[in-house]
């Protein structure tokens, strides 16, 4: 493009020659040869730039081949660095699955060991709790031990009163029955209780279940030694010997026994004025024998009656079951 602009201007004296003046043409030439000059300067600019491209590019030449030199070391580098780099994550990787498989250990063993550790504290939680049930039960045996050792005391004060009225009461009753004692009358303590014992020639005929005079007067002065001593229960058996009953309207031994401790009840309410609550009759007929000899003598023993004088025992109860 350059070069066609040059001969354009070069070719115009010629062409415009014929035309133009010799001052035209001249003015012509010397702005050519300005134009020629400024070119040539351009040129020579260009000229200059190019050389000093040319030995830039020498440089980048030099400067590239001595970076592919230097590329070729460090892509040596590199790979020597990835080769180390594989090496270094074929370790970790064999490094994480042992690490894996100690944590997994580990998480196993620890587990195990929380098992463990939860099943002592759950034994330790259940052994204080025993110790704690066992601590308070202890305390109530304690409590109880003390309760009953009290009862015991309050049992032991009145069995001693208790057999402190019993023989009181003995005395009382032997008091009031001298003129029967002997053989026909006997009044005794057994098992805390006073047995008034009265052979049948004393209350009765033979066969007989109405009371004589001198009976009678008997069970009157039982009955006034224990009219004012409420606390006294009075059971009144009827004994016979083993002899069976021959006719009558009596049909057997219970028959007689009971009979015979009935007449002596309705004596000692009816007439003596012991309240009908604390007295009782039965009959044992002749099952309880004084006596197992088959003698005459044998049996008139066990021919009796017997009265049996209990203390009421509520308070004795109270203090065994409050």
């Amino acid at each position: 493009m350059k070069q066609l602009r040059w001969l354009i201007l070069a070719g115009l004296p010629l062409l415009f020659g014929a035309c133009m003046s010799k001052k035209q043409v001249q003015a012509l030439q010397d702005q050519h040869r300005q134009e020629t000059g400024r070119l040539n300067e351009r040129i020579s600019g260009l000229s200059a730039r190019v050389d000093e491209q040319a030995a830039e590019a020498e440089i980048r030449n030099r400067q590239i081949a001595a970076l592919k030199q230097d590329t070729a070391v460090k892509a040596l580098i590199i790979a020597n660095l990835e080769t180390e780099k594989a090496d270094q994550a074929r370790k970790l990787a064999e490094c994480e699955v042992q690490l894996e498989q100690e944590r997994r250990a580990l998480g196993q063993e620890l587990s195990t060991k929380n098992s463990t550790l939860q099943e002592k504290e759950i034994a330790l939680n259940r052994a204080l709790a025993e110790a704690e049930a066992e601590k308070a039960r202890a305390g109530r045996l304690s409590e109880s031990l003390s309760g009953t050792i009290e009862r015991v005391r309050l049992l032991e004060k009145e069995l001693r009163m208790k057999d402190s009225a019993v023989r009181a009461l003995r005395e009382s009753v032997a008091r009031a029955l001298t003129g029967f004692t002997g053989k026909d009358l006997q009044v005794e303590v057994k098992n805390g209780k006073v047995y008034v014992s009265m052979q049948e020639k004393l209350l009765f005929a033979t066969g007989s279940t109405a009371v004589d005079q001198r009976g009678r007067e008997a069970l009157l002065s039982l009955a006034e030694a224990l009219r004012n001593q409420k606390d006294i229960m009075v059971q009144v058996e009827g004994h016979t010997d083993d002899q069976p009953i021959k006719g009558g309207t009596i049909r057997d031994n219970w028959d007689l026994s009971v009979l015979r401790a009935t007449s002596i009840v309705r004596i000692l309410t009816a007439e003596g004025k012991l309240e009908p609550t604390r007295v009782y009759a039965g009959g044992r007929g002749e099952f309880m024998p004084v006596d197992a000899a088959k003698t005459s003598e044998a049996r008139a023993r066990n021919r009796r009656t017997e009265i049996i004088l209990t203390p009421r025992l509520d308070k004795i109860l109270e203090i065994i079951d409050p």
